[in-house]
């Protein structure tokens, strides 16, 4: 029986967009990792899937709900456009547009999780509610470099590697005490 959820990549209209949507999609993946009525597939497996029909991923490898979308950012503000579906049968369980003026999209990844976990009828248990809405910083600016990071540090190549350590460098400049982005550079200072 399929019950599997996958994360694609968001896509952006441009560059930035598109790194900073390939690393909310693996921060969204990590936190929805944290709700253990849920099979999360693997950030890894979710970017080269991205685009995959979704009745083939029933098929094929037992994922029952993909989200997908895009994100768009403008000077401080950010939208993600997103859609949960139901790979077994197409039907979108629903589509989104979830807003930060303030650009904060920690705040747009808790939503979208929690709008998920509402329309799957799951109740996660206070301690996984916990996990999904614990921010590591209030600084907009250094989780947007964080998720940059994340996504600079997929493709495992020394100019990717050198741009992650530079963009977790610049999120430790914009919040010293975000540990996450310290998490990253250890990351890709034992690959490089």
């Amino acid at each position: 029986a399929s019950s599997g959820i996958v994360v694609f990549p968001f896509a952006g209209l441009d560059e930035d967009n598109t790194e900073i949507g390939v690393g909310l999609a693996d921060a969204l993946t990590n936190k929805l990792g944290n709700i253990k009525s849920l099979q999360v597939i693997s950030a890894n497996t979710g970017r080269s899937l991205a685009g995959t029909d979704p009745a083939a991923l029933d098929s094929r490898l037992g994922i029952a709900y993909v989200i997908r979308g895009s994100i768009e950012r403008s000077g401080t503000s950010a939208t993600l456009d997103a859609e949960l579906l139901d790979a077994r049968n197409g039907n979108a369980l629903f589509r989104e547009k979830f807003a930060a003026p303030d650009g904060n999209l920690f705040r747009i990844q808790t939503k979208l999780a929690e709008r998920i976990w509402t329309a799957l009828a799951i109740d996660p248990l206070p301690m996984e509610r916990q996990q999904v809405q614990r921010s590591y910083t209030e600084n907009a600016a250094a989780y947007n470099l964080y998720l940059q990071g994340r996504s600079e540090m997929t493709g495992r190549s020394l100019n990717g590697l050198n741009a992650a350590a530079a963009s977790f460098s610049r999120a430790l400049k914009e919040d010293e005490n975000f540990a996450l982005a310290y998490v990253g550079l250890a990351d890709v200072l034992a690959l490089l």
